[in-house]
């Protein structure tokens, strides 16, 4: 594989996901194509193995901000980019 190909593979490879021994949650992207978080490489549709910790700051900042309604019936409405289910415990 030269360096091309190798730089290429690792861009559609997911980003390394939190040690299951620690990981809570998974984050999945639904708003977006792509987000960064502590060189992690958020793909749409992808599941990842997240931290309580990953999941709040996710939570809290991965938005976006739409607007709703016509003329003087405008809203501004806060969605969230990422849905969270919590891992079972496989013990």
């Amino acid at each position: 594989m030269t360096k091309s190909t190798a730089s290429a593979a690792a861009a559609e490879t997911p980003a390394e996901v939190a040690d299951p021994a620690v990981a809570a949650w998974t984050a999945t992207l639904e708003r977006g194509e792509t987000y960064v978080y502590k060189s992690r490489f958020f793909r749409k549709g992808v599941p990842f193995n997240v931290t309580e910790e990953t999941k709040a700051y996710l939570e809290e900042n991965a938005y976006d901000d739409v607007t709703v309604g016509e003329g003087d019936e405008v809203e501004l409405d806060r969605r969230p980019k990422f849905k969270f289910a919590r891992i079972r415990n496989r013990g």
